[in-house]
């Protein structure tokens, strides 16, 4: 900085230099900020998609085992029909769209 002579004060360059890294240091701090909230944001929404993974991976497993019930029962059904059938015997409709599927 300059005084009223013209002549450099000293310490003017490292009062610049403070400055500086001033501003430099509230640049960063505010956007440090920024990517704070950024990662929480994130971290909120891979939390909700775990969850909802976590759900589908549940309704698959039992989905599976509803198809592994079906095809037993299927296959149950194909031998008993293998099989003479006493007489009058019917199998019901429900039986009937399983074996269907």
């Amino acid at each position: 900085m300059n005084d009223l002579s013209g002549a450099e004060k000293p310490g003017g360059d490292l009062e610049r230099d403070c400055d500086g890294l001033r501003i430099e240091n509230d640049r960063l701090r505010d956007e440090n900020e920024q990517l704070r909230v950024e990662n929480e944001r994130l971290r909120t929404e891979t939390e909700k998609m775990q969850l909802e993974n976590e759900r589908h991976a549940e309704r698959q497993a039992e989905l599976q085992a509803e198809v592994a019930r079906l095809r037993a029962e299927a296959s149950r059904l194909r031998l008993r029909q293998s099989k003479p059938a006493a007489s009058g015997e019917r199998m019901s409709t429900k039986l009937k769209d399983a074996l269907r599927e």
